[in-house]
């Protein structure tokens, strides 16, 4: 089942009927959301899969892209890159390699972000 399968399937029983009209432009929003993210993770795989990490540390990495993809999404310029740099001080200290989070950045930063007409 993808993502959005399960959306729709989760929001057809928990949704109020006040929310139901909008069902259609939400579902459209996402899937666009969806369609970035897997984008931006098949991206990281690939630097992963070029690295020879352990396929455990896998997550780690991941959960770093999509943090930073989730902080381009609610912050510019001089706030999004000082968010940036304590996400990077975090995951240092988790042992994950400095130079491959910076890869990663490099590839989250330069992947155009979904544009949602109202």
């Amino acid at each position: 089942m993808s993502r959005i399968d399960n959306w729709d399937k989760h929001f057809s029983l928990h949704c109020p009927k006040r929310l139901l009209k909008l069902k259609p432009l939400m579902r459209k929003r996402l899937a666009e959301e969806f369609q970035a993210l897997e984008m931006l993770e098949n991206e990281v795989k690939k630097i992963m899969g070029k690295s020879g990490l352990p396929t455990w540390q896998n997550v780690a990495y991941l959960n770093f892209a999509r943090q930073i993809y989730g902080l381009r999404k609610r912050y510019t310029e001089g706030a999004l890159q000082r968010e940036i740099n304590i996400r990077l001080a975090m995951a240092q200290q988790k042992m994950l390699k400095k130079s491959l989070l910076k890869e990663i950045l490099k590839v989250v930063l330069s992947l155009p972000m979904p544009k949602h007409d109202n």
